[in-house]
């Protein structure tokens, strides 16, 4: 029979103080030397990859196998893919530049940069709250009975979780709602506590009423990076979008797709509402852009199921929305886009409260983990929100500037450095366009050019006066780079069209073209002269040359798109001298309906179903005068299964991580497939809608896959003889 030495509620407490103090005393920070941060402690951490902190942690596994490993700087998806072939799973991520692994046995570091490596202490397991406040029954009681929230290793089982509890004599108490990881327990907070010593729990912290009480609530995972989401012991992702120090910000940010659910302006009036009750308590600003592709840019848009990030929403009732948290976890232009599920049920004022999520959302943008405190804003399971609590600012605040300080006088240049220097010549960024015609009969046009100096990869994004954006392919050709926009839209008359490159470092680089599209005018055959009497014809004036409807299907950008979801959305632009009325679409597969219009002649047809198999979707845009014209798309859709049986095994072995990076302008793609009936196709689908056929099935590859600089995500699709379907995705970034 096991045996345990009981500690009071008194003394376990004075000997947490004890211990927290006896930490602090090796807490000090020293500039310029590698820091880890939770939310407990902040610590220099000394160069040591021998021995661990602490005591060695109790497993239910029968050994300690989770630990934190800090790397000299960011670590590279290299660094990564390496400590993954050597056996080490990565659970998520630590400020600063620490991964949270799991691994049996030794860990080898040789060769990774590797600063430091330990475990969780005892210490770093326990909210500051739980050690402030006091049972109800009062300091000297060791029998209150209280709740509490255990978080655990994301890789421990239900049984370990459930088993670890009723050891100690601990309630668990059901709750649909909570997330995967995490128990809600009642008992008695030294046996609680005594929780700690165990590998698989990270973090014991306070729980809301709606938890105990079983009331429904929704729950956020928190933000996503590319090592996975933050644990609850941490507070911070990072240094925010102001880099080190507690600087200001300026943060742009674009809806580039909103909801039909709710009023456009509506919508949008809301999440400006929870930008500016940020704005109230922290030294940033929001600016609104058009351009999603911008460095510092949240983008918000709302999605359904698989849209393009690596991360699919599940429908209703289930995640609400995801934030990706901002450099280094997140390249750009995904760092700090927030995404809403759409197929939840949007309201204003009521739930799904769209203010509420979006001031939660925001918090991850700028960079904040999840607060221990019920009742604030971050906590991880939501409630209906109006005001950030004094628990959300002091947080905001160990990031940023506090709004109501003076901005600090800009710091003098260094004196010049007496010894004379050579330094490298820095070459500015700069762009060029290939010789275009300064007239066209044509309603879209392609253009080219070149890209030298800055610091590269860079980016183009091209912009017509008629508010059209769209992005330009880049492509090395003999160590040059070349730039093609293609099918850029003009309207008849006057056109003015941007080009705007960006490197790295953001430099910017802008070139315009001036174009101008001339109607044709059909010619008319002379007849011959016949004679006749002379008849007075009564004068009527000379009629107004009808300009045509100007249409335009900017997404998808491919006539023929292959879809990967039962649905699609399509967006592009309309314009006419007298305005356009409305725009309509109809599908081949019987379904039609209006698509809803915005500034600038912009219209988009949100959500439209699919059926398995190959659909025309005609878009018409008629204008006030009657006039009107038509464009159409070819979609395809696999859909789910058809046949029975089980679903065909899919590996991707090439690239071997499911996040990734490239820097070339296509990859190749290599895997195994298996069926019992036989593989009879294998195909590849990218977020930029391109898609095209593997070679081989049980064995396959995939040529050419393109990739845009920035986050792309490709899907492969497998298909047995029996009709049954399976996929995998993985996000490639490209630099």
């Amino acid at each position: 029979m096991k045996q345990y030495t009981v500690v009071s509620g008194r003394a376990f407490r004075c000997l947490l103080i004890v211990l927290m103090i006896c930490c602090a005393r090796g807490q000090e920070i020293t500039p310029g030397q590698p820091v880890l941060h939770l939310k407990n402690r902040s610590w220099t951490t000394a160069n040591d990859l021998q021995a661990f902190s602490g005591t060695v942690a109790k497993s239910r596994t029968g050994q300690a196998g989770h630990y934190i490993i800090q790397f000299d700087q960011f670590p590279s998806q290299e660094q990564l893919w390496t400590l993954e072939d050597r056996g080490v799973t990565i659970l998520g991520y630590v400020p600063e530049n620490a991964m949270v692994v799991s691994a049996s046995g030794q860990i080898a570091l040789e060769g990774l940069n590797a600063h430091w490596r330990g475990r969780l202490e005892s210490q770093d397991k326990i909210s500051h709250l739980l050690t402030t406040e006091v049972p109800e029954a009062g300091p000297s009681s060791d029998s209150a009975v209280e709740s509490f929230l255990i978080e655990f290793q994301i890789d421990t089982s239900n049984a370990d979780m459930y088993a670890l509890a009723a050891e100690y004599g601990l309630e668990t108490v059901e709750n649909s709602n909570l997330l995967h990881n995490h128990l809600l327990v009642r008992g008695v907070r030294s046996q609680v506590m005594r929780l700690t010593e165990w590998d698989e729990v990270t973090y014991i912290f306070p729980v809301n009423e709606d938890l105990i009480a079983g009331t429904e609530v929704t729950t956020c995972a928190g933000a996503l990076t590319k090592f996975g989401t933050l644990g609850q012991f941490v507070a911070k992702a990072g240094e925010g979008w102001d880099g080190p120090g507690r600087g200001r910000a300026t943060i742009h940010f674009v809806f580039s797709q909103l909801t039909s659910k709710i009023g456009g302006e509506a919508q949008k009036a809301e999440i400006v509402r929870a930008m500016k009750e940020w704005e109230r308590v922290a030294g940033i600003q929001f600016s609104l852009s058009t351009n999603a592709a911008e460095t510092k840019t949240v983008n918000i848009l709302f999605a359904e199921g698989d849209h393009g990030d690596g991360n699919p929403f599940d429908g209703r009732s289930g995640v609400l929305a995801h934030t990706f948290y901002p450099i280094p976890l997140n390249a750009e232009p995904i760092a700090g886009d927030m995404h809403f599920d759409n197929a939840e049920n949007w309201q204003i004022g009521a739930d799904v409260d769209l203010y509420s999520v979006a001031l939660h959302e925001l918090g991850h943008a700028l960079g904040l983990g999840h607060s221990d405190k019920p009742g604030a804003v971050m906590y991880p399971y939501y409630r209906r929100a109006t005001l950030l609590t004094v628990e959300d600012a002091n947080a905001i605040l160990q990031i940023y500037a506090d709004p109501q300080a003076p901005t600090p006088a800009p710091t003098p240049a260094p004196a010049p450095n007496p010894i004379p220097t050579s330094p490298l010549p820095v070459v500015p960024l700069s762009v060029s366009v290939d010789l275009a015609p300064s007239e066209t009969q044509e309603s879209s046009i392609s253009f080219s050019g070149s890209l030298s100096g800055g610091t590269g990869p860079w980016t183009m994004i091209w912009l017509t006066d008629q508010g059209v954006t769209g992005r330009a392919g880049i492509q090395s050709v003999g160590g040059t780079a070349r730039w093609n926009a293609s099918a850029v839209p003009v309207i008849p008359g006057s056109n003015s069209i941007i080009f705007t490159a960006l490197d790295f470092v953001s430099n910017r680089a802008m070139v315009s073209v001036d174009i101008t599209r001339k109607q044709v005018v059909p010619t008319v055959p002379t007849l011959p002269t016949v004679p006749t009497t002379p008849v007075p014809v009564p004068t009527v004036p000379n009629p107004q040359p009808t300009l045509p409807v100007m249409l335009a299907i900017a997404n998808p950008s491919s006539a023929n798109y292959r879809a990967l979801q039962p649905k699609i959305d399509i967006s592009g632009t309309a314009s006419h001298s007298s305005g356009i009325a409305r725009v309509e679409w109809v599908s081949s597969q019987g379904r039609q309906g209006v698509a809803t219009t915005g500034s600038a002649g912009s219209w988009a047809a949100l959500q439209i179903p699919l059926d398995p198999g190959s659909a025309k979707i005609t878009v018409k845009a008629t204008a006030n005068n009657g006039n009107s014209a038509t464009s159409a798309i070819d979609v395809s859709y696999v859909g789910p299964s058809t046949g029975t049986g089980p679903a065909p095994s899919l590996t991707i072995t090439s690239p071997a991580s499911s996040s990734s990076q490239a820097s070339q302008p296509t990859v190749i793609m290599k895997g195994n497939a298996l069926s019992g009936v036989g593989i009879t196709e294998v195909t590849w689908g990218t977020s930029s809608g391109r898609s095209a056929s593997c070679e081989g099935s049980t064995t396959w590859i995939c040529y050419d896959v393109p990739m845009l600089v920035g986050s792309n995500t490709v899907t492969i699709r497998v298909k047995d003889n029996a009709g049954v379907t399976n996929w995998k995705a993985v996000t490639i970034t490209r630099r």
